[in-house]
C-alpha cells in the first residue's frame, strides 16, 4: 500500500494542478457574483450550502496546512522554521 508521504516525494505531487483548479473554482465563482447572478451560481444551486469560491477556498487551506506543517517537520529546530 501506498502512503502519502510516499507520494510526496520530490515535486511531481500534483499540488500545482490542484492549486490552480482550486483559483479557476474562485475565479468562476465570483463571475456569478460580478454579474449579480451568485444565486444561479452551479455548486450553490446544486447543494445549496456551498459554492465553488468557498470551496475553493478551503482547499487552498488544507494544502497550505498541509505543507505548513510538512516544513516544520522537516526543520530541525523551531527557531530554523520560523
Amino acid at each position: 500500500m501506498i502512503t502519502i508521504k510516499q507520494l510526496d516525494q520530490g515535486r511531481n505531487n500534483n499540488f500545482d494542478l490542484l492549486r490552480f483548479t482550486a483559483a479557476v473554482m474562485v475565479i468562476f465563482s465570483h463571475t456569478y457574483l460580478v454579474n449579480g447572478q451568485f444565486s444561479n451560481e452551479p455548486l450553490q444551486k446544486l447543494i445549496g450550502f456551498i459554492d465553488f469560491g468557498a470551496l475553493g477556498v478551503k482547499i487552498f487551506f488544507i494544502i497550505s496546512g498541509y505543507l505548513i506543517t510538512k516544513s516544520l517537520y522537516r526543520q530541525p529546530t523551531l527557531g530554523s522554521f520560523v
